[in-house]
């Protein structure tokens, strides 16, 4: 028999079948220990995230500290123009590059956080942000070259620079090392000279997709646009500056036409 605090909950069938089975109601002691296992369980998770936020904290600040030390000596050291070198310039652009890309400027230095890495390389290293991205996207182009291992030596960030544009393109590595092996007529090892870098970026730039012309399908489909408003879009086609849609080239053709017959009326 059951307690007298606990209820059964029985249902029977009208046709006399057996009852089905006893459901147990729990007591309000039992609804305390269920919530005191629910609050003790967020307790203990919430104690394992703030252990693993703790740690990541201490992690990202010593590796903070080694990437800051690593930058500051670089940069130490390419303040004096007689150290000045290409890989000096390089383990600087990478020490940054690897605080600006894991957010290690975020992580409190000396009681102080940086809300943004232009004022952490400001406050701790003196340097302005676009400079501190040059050094960066120079690193990055020399990471190409030597992942790709077409060279082995550090190249000079003011060659490196002509080609960091081609960073933001999807097909960017490729287009580096195409520029590169022009450049150096696929010798191993070899540092092209400046003209010959600068020749090779000219060859292999990225070409541009011509922009659209604005209103040119309301100019073309107008009967009242000036022959003049006509030949200006056709110069500008033409020159490869703007290009127009299937339809309105052959508006443009038709506009053309009449432009022209107007023309041999005027002279008969």
């Amino acid at each position: 028999m059951y307690a007298p605090h606990r209820r059964d909950r029985r249902t029977t069938n009208s046709t006399g079948k057996k009852p089905r089975k006893v459901v147990k109601m729990k007591t309000n002691h039992q609804f305390a220990n269920t919530s005191a296992k629910k609050t003790r369980s967020a307790k203990k998770e919430r104690a394992q995230r703030k252990e693993q936020e703790s740690q990541k904290l201490a992690a990202n600040a010593a590796r903070e500290g080694v990437e800051r030390k690593k930058a500051a000596d670089a940069l130490k050291t390419l303040q004096l123009s007689a150290s000045r070198t290409a890989e000096t310039t390089y383990n600087a652009g990478k020490a940054l590059l690897a605080i600006k890309a894991d957010r290690l400027y975020k992580t409190p230095h000396k009681g102080e956080a940086y809300s943004s890495f232009k004022f952490y390389v400001g406050a701790l290293f003196k340097i302005s942000e676009q400079y501190a991205y040059m050094l960066i996207n120079a690193a990055r182009v020399q990471d190409v070259l030597f992942e790709a291992k077409v060279t082995e030596k550090h190249v000079a960030e003011k060659l490196l620079r002509k080609m960091t544009a081609l960073l933001n393109h999807d097909d960017g590595k490729t287009k580096i090392l195409e520029i590169w092996k022009t450049a150096t007529k696929d010798q191993a090892d070899k540092t092209p000279t400046d003209k010959e870098l600068t020749d090779a970026v000219a060859a292999n730039k990225p070409q541009r997709h011509p922009a659209r012309i604005k209103n040119a399908s309301d100019i073309l489909n107008d009967p009242n646009s000036g022959d003049k408003e006509i030949i200006d879009i056709l110069r500008s086609v033409s020159s490869g500056k703007a290009h127009l849609s299937g339809d309105e080239l052959e508006t443009l053709k038709e506009r053309l036409s009449d432009i022209c017959d107007n023309a041999g009326r005027e002279d008969n």
